[in-house]
């Protein structure tokens, strides 16, 4: 199946200066574009500021599409600041194509990863073509779980719990996220995973409400950020 793709990051282009949508697919347009660029991150977004640090994130669009994205680190910043680019890059796909990887983002994102794709180009490029996957998930991906120990289901039964009640979730202190989320995604039922949000490492932020969020242990500031935003908190289960 044919996948529309884009890239948004720091860039001086014709249209402007700053944070954008700097290539895309053909069909990445118009109001799609839009909401990308909406949930899309910009300088400081990430947690960490380890260079080899990712985020993968998954966000509907409407229209019963949505985006799913990998924030990582890029070169220096057009503006000779210093500072890295944040580069995400974004996957459009819908409802149908979903379907085929059991409604599950995340295998759709390991798929893709492992074709080649979502990866910092080498060049920034100004179009991108659509790209071709399977239309259903590989029998083996690696990484990803098969089945919940049981110290590992209690949290997941605290987080699901909290989803159930409609309730945001910002999980503190896990040592892998994607294991955990991929835990989190096993337990809630295939038609239900569309509607959970998610990002593994980007920060908290008004504009791009996430279901779940995944942080580092919680300082007083990002508590009452939290907070502010009615994200509940549940720490990880120690090892």
């Amino acid at each position: 199946m044919d996948i529309d793709q884009a890239i948004f990051t720091s860039a001086c282009t014709n249209r402007m200066k700053g944070y954008q949508l700097i290539a895309q697919s053909a069909g990445v347009k118009g109001n799609l574009a839009q909401k990308l660029s909406l949930w899309s991150p910009s300088q400081s977004a990430l947690l960490e500021t380890d260079t080899n640090y990712q985020s993968i994130n998954f966000f509907p669009l409407g229209g019963g599409h949505f985006g799913i994205s990998r924030t990582i680190y890029g070169g220096p910043e057009y503006s000779n600041r210093g500072a890295l680019q944040t580069v995400t890059l974004i996957l459009l796909v819908s409802r149908e194509q979903l379907g085929g990887y059991e409604f599950n983002p995340l295998s759709f994102a390991k798929t893709a990863q492992t074709f080649g794709y979502l990866r910092l180009p080498t060049a920034m490029p100004t179009s991108l073509p659509r790209i071709a996957l399977p239309q259903i998930q590989p029998l083996t991906i690696a990484n990803m779980p098969t089945e919940l120990s049981e110290r590992n289901g209690s949290l997941v039964d605290r987080v699901t719990r909290l989803l159930e009640e409609d309730q945001c979730v910002a999980v503190t202190g896990s040592k892998d996220p994607l294991t955990t989320l991929g835990r989190i995604l096993l337990r809630t039922p295939a038609e239900q995973r569309l509607s959970l949000s998610f990002t593994t490492g980007l920060r908290p932020s008004g504009s791009r409400p996430f279901r779940i969020h995944f942080l580092a242990e919680v300082d007083v500031p990002a508590h009452s950020k939290l907070a502010a935003l009615d994200i509940a908190r549940v720490a990880s289960d120690p090892h």
